[in-house]
């Protein structure tokens, strides 16, 4: 079984100027390795969206920003867990001096 090929918007635009020149359209495909019906569907999409209908729907994610996703969301953690830790130390001060407050009276 073959790995799945994904096509640029680039490619699938030579691929339809390919066939559309050729004399046929199967054995066009046949050479390009592409399905007949996926000829038809890019050049579908070519003729009424342009070349941005080709473009594909969603775009690989570009590693730098998953990694600064991924930090971000470490460091949002990090503040959160910071920021009860600082919550709680007032919250413990602020009753120790309170009940200090009440002894001394």
């Amino acid at each position: 079984m073959s790995k799945r090929k994904y096509w640029t918007a680039e490619e699938k635009l030579q691929a339809i100027l390919y066939v559309d020149s050729a004399e046929s359209v199967t054995q066009a495909c046949r050479e390009l390795g592409i399905d007949p019906s996926m000829y038809y569907k890019w050049k579908k999409t070519y003729e009424e969206k342009g070349e941005e209908g080709l473009q594909p729907k969603y775009p690989k994610k570009d590693p730098e920003v998953e990694k600064l996703r991924i930090e971000n969301e470490r460091l949002k953690k990090l503040l959160a867990e910071k920021t009860l830790e600082l919550e709680l130390a007032q919250e413990f001060i602020k009753k120790t001096l309170m009940s200090r407050g009440r002894k001394q009276k």
